[in-house]
């Protein structure tokens, strides 16, 4: 198990709980943005990557999907960037697949 994986799932027990579909903003200054996202084996990966997103400043909602590898973010454009949205996913261990 790589060591990101394994902070991942530590993180996760411990909080309970790719291409770019869409992007777009909002009347609030809030962004949606929706992709694929490679590396979910089961339901809790779904729903630790919400929980661990949700902690990001500037997340608004987050909602994830397994099987389906999905995983939609609205977040305030103003505190937070789509780059940095992914390089949190990939730093949990998962990876948002090319062209995202």
């Amino acid at each position: 198990m790589n060591v990101f994986r394994r902070r991942f799932l530590q993180t996760v027990g411990f909080s309970t709980s790719a291409a770019v579909l869409t992007a777009k903003p909002n009347n609030e200054g809030k962004q949606t943005v929706a992709w694929r996202v490679a590396g979910f084996t089961c339901v809790t990966c779904a729903v630790g990557l919400e929980t661990l997103l949700k902690r990001q400043p500037g997340v608004v909602e987050v909602h994830a999907k397994y099987p389906e590898g999905t995983v939609r973010i609205e977040y305030d454009a103003a505190k937070l960037s789509a780059r940095e949205l992914k390089e949190a996913i990939e730093e949990m261990g998962f990876r948002v697949e090319p062209g995202a």
